[in-house]
């Protein structure tokens, strides 16, 4: 029995770590592509590190 038991915990330790890697890779990509929107919104004129100033709160 510690053979089958043997088994399946290596094949959930397996699978663990495929769900890890996955969430890495997934994690890596959603990155990957903020820092490029930023990049464009960057290389577009955008201003980093200032809010826009609505109307209402300039004429104040």
């Amino acid at each position: 029995m510690s053979g089958a038991f043997s088994k399946a915990f290596d094949l959930a330790q397996e699978a663990a770590d495929t769900v890890k890697q996955s969430a890495a890779d997934g994690a890596s990509t959603v990155a990957i592509q903020v820092k490029e929107m930023l990049d464009r919104q960057v290389g577009s004129g955008a201003v980093m590190g200032r809010l826009p100033v609505r109307r209402w709160q300039a004429k104040q």
